[in-house]
């Protein structure tokens, strides 16, 4: 099925309007008072590419000019789009060459309006322009869990690596990726309980696979500001810190917010999403359940 559901072309082109004039408070402020409607654009690039069966693609990022990059959903690659939906490139496919994705890649955004960028979970950093010509691959030595383009070349990571015993070391790390530079800006070791990492063998020689449950350790979270420097929290701190990108923290604000808790149907709705991919890979269905605890 081709669909681009997803996209929100009319919203998009709102925000780029009001993008110079208006900070992102302002934009949120400006949503919840009624006045900004954002509506589903399903004829989005439909007769361009498919999007899997899911309707649905979290990776979509937007550059200066309007053109639309995102992660096609059960495939290999990166697709650019014009503001109007048509396909103008198709970057990176499976493999293990120069541009090729050894695992299928997360789009990491768009980076000073000269790049585009994906993490793999293998470890990998793919850099190409916003033409879609191949650029870098950078070696990290843990797995990426999110991304985000900061500026001047340096963009922000959130990894984690195993500590000791059933801990784990979760980390933001700024790489600039001319010198491909790394600085750890903030770290915590978290315990890893019964549950919320489960390893499933495969069989043959197919290795081992970790699935892990969003119910367990507070994640850490960052996200980029308009000027270069990074946002970073956790989900049991009720504050966020701002730090430069040497790790300098600039500031910090409190949230008031009350968590929402987590009901046993979106455990159950999770569960059941981990054992439909078990079972297209042919894999024992019981770790589904296991981490829903």
């Amino acid at each position: 099925m081709k669909t681009a559901g997803m996209f929100i072309s009319i919203a998009t082109s709102v925000l780029m309007c009001f993008a110079p004039a208006l900070s992102a408070a302002d934009l949120v402020n400006l949503y919840r008072s009624g006045e900004l409607h954002l509506t589903v654009d399903k004829s989005f690039a439909a007769d361009e590419v498919s999007f899997g069966d899911s309707d649905a693609c979290t990776d979509i990022a937007v550059a200066d000019d309007g053109s639309v990059f995102a992660a096609t959903c059960d495939g290999w690659s990166i697709c650019k789009f014009s503001p109007t939906g048509k396909l103008l490139a198709t970057i990176g496919e499976k493999g293990s060459g120069e541009g090729q994705f050894r695992n299928r890649p997360s789009l990491g955004g768009i980076l000073d309006n000269r790049y585009v960028f994906t993490t793999e979970s293998n470890g990998r950093i793919t850099v190409f322009d916003v033409s879609g010509r191949y650029v870098k691959t950078i070696a990290l030595d843990y797995m990426p869990l999110q991304a985000v383009a900061l500026q001047d070349g340096n963009i922000a990571v959130v990894g984690h690596v195993a500590y000791s015993g059933k801990r784990v070391r979760n980390i933001a790390v700024v790489i600039n990726i001319q010198s491909e530079a790394e600085t750890i800006v903030a770290s915590r070791i978290e315990d890893n309980p019964a549950g919320t990492v489960v390893e499933v063998k495969a069989p043959g020689d197919r290795g081992t696979i970790a699935i892990g449950s969003p119910f367990g350790n507070p994640r850490m979270v960052i996200a980029a500001t308009g000027d270069g420097n990074l946002v970073v929290g956790f989900g049991d701190q009720d504050y966020l810190r701002v730090l430069d990108p040497s790790g300098v923290e600039l500031g910090r604000f409190s949230l008031d917010i009350k968590p929402l808790r987590i009901t046993q149907t979106e455990r159950d709705e999770y569960a059941a999403s981990i054992r439909e991919t078990l079972r297209k890979m042919d894999l024992p269905l019981e770790a589904a359940d296991a981490v829903k605890r």
